[in-house]
């Protein structure tokens, strides 16, 4: 199944959300071995579950 980069980045940020507490090593790296993702969107996925924990996908 191939996701695209905006359904990579919403599963991850909800992923994040759900598990940020259970990461030992680096977020980055986690979401890029966990994913498959670059780097860059490793880095949106973490803006994304930020939002996310402010409340809500449309939160600023």
């Amino acid at each position: 199944m191939d996701l695209q980069p905006d359904e990579i980045i919403e599963i991850g940020a909800r992923w994040l959300v759900q598990h940020r507490n259970q990461i030992d090593s680096g977020v980055v790296d986690e979401l890029k071995r966990r994913f498959g993702v670059p780097a860059i969107t490793a880095v949106e996925i973490i803006r994304s579950a930020n939002r996310l924990r402010m409340g809500g996908a449309n939160a600023p």
